[in-house]
């Protein structure tokens, strides 16, 4: 098996303030493997406030060892054992997954969707707009034209004004997340009523991601669903995400790739979970791998190619074999 690495940096249409934090950029690094005469591209977002950095990556690169057999089985029990050897760097296995998925579907003539049995998803993602003022997020409306609804980044001082903002220049629908930025119950229970009569979808990740009994609390009361992010990042955190939550959030980079994530998804929905497919602002290569998967979730959140304006993979058709890498990757020694 042939391995290269490339590193690039995406910058973002805006500079992306959540409760915690914000960054204009995102880092990130691609994955090429060729094995048989076959390529494949994987793709890491390193997310600043997430703990994987390109080290990882490479480290997990020089473990690999060739493919014996192209099949989804082999495939799960190889990534598997993959995860299991680098439990604490999802997000990197994850793009050695997306890699290995696409190969296997060019060897079959076939979809990744369809490897799983699924159809194609045809739903619309929301568009993110991040804590901001009232003239930036005019632009980024505008900027969007084709968006049929958007998804506010909130925390519990800026959540009236955000929402009066959208209100005064947008009419259409949209959904709000915290990201951790409430701490106060009664506050986000308010809140929860006056979302349910604005007619808004859901409610994500109000308090701290280990905040079970608040989020629980709160999900007793909620006319609206609440949906963990944060307070999930594998298919073992089901149980408890059940009892404390409505619905979940599921992205490559948590679970660990398309396999975990299909997992997911699937027992989350026979849980009676609402499900949230998401991303991690990958570019359009991320968001292609994950929305194979699009018919397990109630809605989907890949609006990476929108939020990153130097998307290295626009235009390029991934559902083809690339051999050269896209204009401004950067190689990086193994």
């Amino acid at each position: 098996m042939n391995i290269r690495l490339f590193t690039y940096e995406l910058t973002l249409r805006q500079t992306l303030q959540l409760a915690h934090s914000s960054r204009a950029t995102t880092p990130a690094a691609y994955l090429q493997l060729e094995q048989d005469r076959t390529i494949g591209w994987g793709e890491v977002t390193f997310i600043p406030y997430r703990t994987e950095r390109l080290e990882h990556l490479k480290q997990i690169a020089k473990s690999l060892s060739p493919v014996q057999e192209w099949s989804l089985g082999y495939l799960a029990d190889y990534l598997q054992k993959l995860r299991a050897t680098f439990p604490d760097f999802p997000a990197s296995v994850a793009a050695v997954d997306m890699a290995l998925h696409q190969m296997l579907a060019f060897k079959q003539d076939k979809t990744i969707a369809a490897l799983y049995n699924l159809m194609p998803d045809t739903k619309p993602s929301s568009f993110t707009i991040g804590i901001c003022s009232k003239e930036e997020m005019k632009q980024l409306v505008a900027q969007a034209p084709q968006a049929k609804y958007f998804k506010l980044k909130v925390s519990e001082q800026s959540m009236a004004k955000m929402i009066g903002d959208f209100m005064s220049v947008c009419l259409k629908p949209f959904t709000v997340d915290a990201n951790q930025g409430f701490a106060d119950r009664s506050k986000a229970l308010d809140w929860c009523y006056r979302l349910n009569g604005l007619g808004v979808a859901y409610f994500e990740q109000p308090f701290a991601a280990a905040d079970w009994e608040a989020h629980q609390w709160l999900k007793e009361r909620s006319p609206v669903p609440i949906i963990a992010d944060e307070s999930f990042q594998t298919v073992a955190d089901l149980n408890q995400v059940k009892r404390a939550f409505h619905g979940v959030n599921i992205k490559l980079g948590k679970c660990g790739g398309l396999a975990p994530a299909y997992q997911s998804l699937r027992q989350a929905r026979e849980a009676g979970l609402k499900t949230l497919l998401g991303c991690m602002s990958e570019s359009s290569l991320g968001m292609g791998a994950a929305q194979n998967l699009g018919t397990l979730a109630d809605w989907v959140d890949l609006d990476g190619a929108w939020l990153n304006t130097n998307d290295p993979f626009t235009e390029k058709d991934l559902n083809q074999p690339l051999p050269t890498p896209p204009a401004g990757l950067a190689p990086v020694n193994l």
